[in-house]
């Protein structure tokens, strides 16, 4: 009986690790398609998430060029999106194509499989500089369209599309490419702006945001605006302190001038400066317990203030009724190895006046310099 139950046991958990096999196979489906065999790739993308090909360029029968390439396709449905480089992936990128490149000598005359076709008619020096610095490169491709992707493994790479890698990064060492036509945009991440309300009276307030960007959190839920009710203390609908929303940028902030703080005096150095830059007690309180977690340990912090015009260009804010006073402290956040030279900042405390918004957030630099 124990035997039977036993066997009865072990036949339900391999029936579940093949179930899960199963799924797995489904999940990661892939096509390996013969050599420069696009319309294969283009038709086995409807029923593959991965697709490897190789784009080879031979002449006099040797091979003189090869990418090894593996093509995949982004369902939104699914819960995870590719991975691009460290990147933020751009909005409706459907395809991302990952490459390797073996280069054995110099370009063919007439290239028609060569991953470099387009870029050698536009760049015609491409065929005299030294080559050797792109052997065994790697790079990254994304495309939104199908057809977008058929031109590119037509033609190979061109300005028109977001790549990135060393490839992309010695090309531009070898030849005078415009980086900023084809790179990815690099996202700036606001952390937790956190809005206070103070109204003169208990009042409706209606506030809205219209970021350079994309709003990815907000509490309380936000459907194109928050109409909140608020009392004269600054309790929104009586349970929140503040609106919370984070949101990332398109446009990356590059500090002009701030202050270099030992990691160990973070904590009084926001007592210090946040009340000047306008903060009371309660939200320097609720800002140091937010950023002192969230500011990983380093030998040192840049810290800059963001500057209004940064702020009003990527973070505009509509507030019905208007405001008297607002008060937005942005701050940015880079985490360093040794002191720098940096224009200390001119701080002047404002004052706070009828309906008053109070605003704080942060860009975390999340690489050590």
């Amino acid at each position: 009986m124990k035997l039977l139950r036993f066997f009865s046991i072990f036949s339900i958990i391999l029936l579940f690790f093949t179930l899960l096999e199963s799924l797995d196979r489904v999940s990661y489906a892939s096509t390996t398609c013969p050599e420069n065999d696009i319309n294969c790739v283009l038709s086995s993308l409807d029923s593959s998430d991965y697709v490897k090909f190789t784009k080879s360029e031979t002449e006099y029968g040797l091979t003189i060029e090869e990418s090894e390439l593996s093509v995949e396709t982004y369902n939104e449905n699914e819960n995870s999106k590719p991975w691009f480089l460290g990147h933020q992936i751009p909005e409706n990128a459907k395809y991302y194509v990952t490459g390797k490149l073996t280069l054995f000598r110099g370009f063919k005359a007439t290239p028609e499989n060569s991953i470099f076709k387009t870029l050698l008619e536009q760049y015609p020096d491409l065929r005299g500089k030294d080559l050797s610095s792109l052997v065994g490169d790697s790079f990254e491709c994304i495309f939104n369209t199908k057809d977008d992707l058929k031109d590119f493994l037509t033609n190979g790479l061109s300005e028109k599309y977001v790549s990135d890698g060393k490839l992309i990064t010695d090309l531009e060492k070898i030849e005078n490419i415009k980086s900023d036509s084809w790179r990815p945009i690099n996202h700036t991440i606001v952390k937790k702006p956190a809005i206070y309300l103070y109204p003169t009276a208990d009042s409706t307030i209606s506030v809205s945001i219209d970021p350079n960007g994309k709003i990815t959190k907000t509490i309380p839920d936000y459907n194109g605006k928050w109409t909140v009710n608020v009392t004269k203390n600054g309790k929104i609908d009586k349970k929140y302190d503040y609106l919370f929303y984070e949101a990332t940028l398109n446009e990356g902030f590059t500090p002009t001038e701030g202050w270099v703080v030992n990691y160990n005096d973070l904590s009084l150095f926001f007592d210090k400066f946040l009340p000047v830059l306008g903060l009371n007690k309660k939200e320097t309180a609720q800002f140091k317990e937010y950023w002192l977690k969230e500011l990983k340990r380093a030998n040192y912090y840049l810290i800059s203030p963001v500057s209004k015009e940064f702020i009003e260009k990527n973070l505009k804010l509509e507030v019905t009724p208007s405001p008297d006073t607002v008060i937005r402290v942005i701050l940015y956040f880079s985490p360093i190895n040794n002191p720098i030279d940096i224009k200390t900042p001119v701080l002047e405390k404002p004052t706070r006046n009828g309906f008053t918004l109070v605003e704080w957030g942060g860009i975390l630099e999340d690489k050590i310099k």
